[in-house]
């Protein structure tokens, strides 16, 4: 397992994958409990990625419980949900250099 990439909130990048099989791992810290803890949460999820292909990958909000607090869930989501969602986002890194919009 490689720690691929770190993102703040409220921002995008661009990274390029080799084809396969991958596990995204999203790695995250949370409060949790009456006591306001602070812990580290993780969210994994399997996708197939085919060479050529473009994939757009939401880390969307998800409610573990009032004890469990939150986490955040790597989605496939398509060009129109990721240009509606990347207009309030900052991006980042390599995708500075290469805009959201495909044409």
């Amino acid at each position: 397992d490689v720690d691929l990439l770190k993102l703040a909130k409220k921002s995008y990048t661009l990274v390029y994958l080799t084809p396969g099989e991958k596990n995204l791992d999203v790695k995250s810290y949370t409060h949790i409990g009456s006591n306001n803890q602070v812990v580290q949460v993780n969210e994994q999820m399997k996708f197939n990625f085919s060479a050529g292909q473009l994939y757009f990958v939401l880390l969307k909000p998800y409610a573990r419980g009032y004890r469990w607090g939150m986490s955040y869930r790597p989605t496939l989501i398509d060009h129109a949900v990721a240009l509606r969602e990347a207009a309030s986002l900052k991006a980042l890194d390599l995708a500075r250099a290469k805009p959201l919009i495909i044409e």
